[in-house]
């Protein structure tokens, strides 16, 4: 499950849900595992700051 989050799959919720336990408890998993809670590529920065333009 957390392969498939880590690839866009699966939401934070969705991984949650199948596994039964919170959403914190499935970040704890994320950072045991070493897997990116948030991620943060060139598009959605242009996105972000193009509002100020």
């Amino acid at each position: 499950m957390l392969k498939a989050y880590d690839r866009g799959e699966l939401s934070l919720g969705q991984v949650a849900n199948i596994l039964n336990i919170s959403k914190s408890e499935t970040m704890e998993l994320l950072k045991k595992y070493d897997i990116p809670f948030v991620r943060v590529d060139s598009e959605y920065l242009e996105q972000e700051f193009g509002a100020f333009k």
